[in-house]
């Protein structure tokens, strides 16, 4: 399993005047292989509008050719107000192509807005269905990930999608135990992870739901992590897991813990 980073942790630094390039190059050389340059979190290198700006983008990917990026964004897509002509749309699949480098382009997708309930028809499924088929014949992956929404909601839409470009895994799952938990179906988690296909998970992202929030380490909380790690290693889960703490100021410190904490979740599990 490759550790990486989402960029939205470092967000309290980039707020201080901290520069997106120094801090990747800091993952870098902190042996980080995988990093999610989320939006609005990308300093210099997006507007004032968080549009992205795939010139500068592809200048960091250059810099730190061994580290596979991947572009990541919030859409409603989930929503019967989404734009699917904003220009956010295909300046992200821009972006995943400028970062790409040596490795595969990609780009993730989340609506942190829509809530639900599971609707017999997704509203703009056609849109969705034309924007990944978009995504497809640039040779983009396109990963979406779950938040506010009811599972049923999400998975049904993804497998309209699925079905409408007759294809198994596309587009994948960008797994988040700790989303569930803003769904109000947190106990869906564990047994969702031992049996979704692994090869309709592109990432599984790391952190931390408690009292109501996302917290700023990876610690005990609504997600057991032992039992998750157990899961992706007993099913052979070899992917990006992408660190995504809430932000502080001494955010390398927690990324250090945290990862501690994730080693820790291996070591209770062996007895050691």
């Amino acid at each position: 399993m490759k550790p990486g980073i989402v960029t939205n942790c470092w967000k309290a630094l980039l707020d201080q005047g901290a520069a997106i390039g120094d801090l990747v190059r800091k993952a870098r050389d902190s042996d980080f292989p995988v990093i999610e340059l989320r939006q609005g979190c990308l300093g210099t290198a997006e507007t004032d509008s968080v549009l992205a700006r795939p010139d500068q983008l592809a200048e960091l990917a250059a810099e730190c050719p061994k580290i596979d990026f991947d572009y990541a964004m919030s859409f409603p897509f989930l929503s019967a107000e989404a734009n699917f002509q904003e220009p956010a749309l295909s300046l992200g699949q821009q972006a995943a192509l400028a970062t790409a480098g040596q490795f595969a382009p990609h780009l993730r997708i989340v609506d942190v807005n829509t809530t639900g309930p599971a609707q017999e028809n997704t509203p703009n499924l056609d849109a969705l269905i034309q924007l990944s088929g978009s995504c497809q014949q640039l040779g983009v992956k396109l990963s979406l990930e779950h938040s506010r929404q009811p599972w049923d909601l999400f998975y049904g839409t993804v497998s309209q999608v699925r079905q409408a470009l007759q294809e198994d895994n596309y587009p994948a799952i960008c797994f988040d135990p700790a989303n569930f938990s803003l769904a109000g179906e947190q106990q869906l988690s564990a047994s969702l992870l031992g049996s979704l296909r692994l090869s309709e998970i592109s990432m599984v992202h790391i952190k931390q739901f408690r009292d109501g929030r996302f917290l700023e380490n990876l610690e005990a909380g609504a997600v057991d992590w032992q039992q998750h790690r157990s899961l992706l290693e007993d099913r052979g889960y070899d992917g990006p897991l992408h660190l995504e703490i809430s932000s502080s100021a001494d955010i390398w410190q927690r990324l250090d813990e945290s990862l501690r904490y994730w080693e820790d979740c291996s070591s209770e599990r062996s007895g050691g």
